[in-house]
């Protein structure tokens, strides 16, 4: 939340708890019962939006990396070890495929890189028999790279779809505490006016929390 809607939300909740306070002046006030709970859930809905309004992209960012890292380490033994056993068969079509590099494959956009991926291990799975018997990788090696590949593709594009997120709840606490506001100010600070008369000490303590603190 900002300065302000903290400001906002401070006198929600102290005027919340005064309204808790008092329940049984009100209680049989259906009307005032009414919005009482529809200022309850606005609220409730206002602090769920602020936790994934101040969130941050950054742990997903840090774990994409981290994913990313591994798949591509993965990825570049099982292409260098295709690629040479396509210089032992002469396979130039499965050469021309393939990256040997950590740079190139570095160089790969997010979804470059899965398809990459996939075409490594659709490679790799023909020849795991080959690749298990002469070069030392065996089928848990591919099974890992499959994993891993997993775990890359729901994390492309995460950070951005994470701002974005961020940026749509902001956008939709101002229109809880507008709505948790216009309760407050359309309806129960017109209702709270019969309890001047009838119970002075409950509606000077609601003015009282109504107040917005700088």
């Amino acid at each position: 939340m900002n300065e302000n809607q903290n400001k906002y939300y401070r006198m929600f909740m102290t005027t919340q708890t005064t309204l808790d306070e008092n329940t049984d002046i009100w209680s049989s006030n259906v009307k005032f019962a009414e919005n009482k709970t529809a200022l309850d859930s606005e609220i409730a809905l206002a602090e769920a939006t602020a936790a994934e309004a101040s969130g941050s992209s950054a742990g997903k960012t840090r774990n994409k990396a981290q994913v990313k890292d591994a798949l591509e380490r993965k990825l570049l033994v099982i292409s260098g070890t295709l690629y040479a056993h396509a210089s032992i068969n002469d396979d130039e079509e499965l050469k021309a495929k393939l990256k040997t590099s950590r740079s190139a494959i570095d160089k790969l956009r997010e979804t470059d890189l899965a398809t990459y991926a996939e075409l490594v291990l659709k490679e790799a799975q023909q020849l795991a028999k080959t690749l298990a018997q002469d070069y030392g990788i065996p089928a848990a090696e591919l099974t890992d790279l499959d994993t891993t590949l997993d775990e890359y593709r729901p994390l492309i594009g995460t950070p951005k779809q994470r701002q974005a997120a961020i940026n749509a709840a902001k956008r939709t606490l101002d229109t809880h505490i507008k709505n948790a506001n216009d309760i407050l100010t359309d309806v129960l600070d017109k209702l709270m006016l019969r309890y001047q008369v009838t119970h002075p000490a409950f509606h000077a303590a609601y003015e009282q929390s109504r107040t917005i603190v700088d």
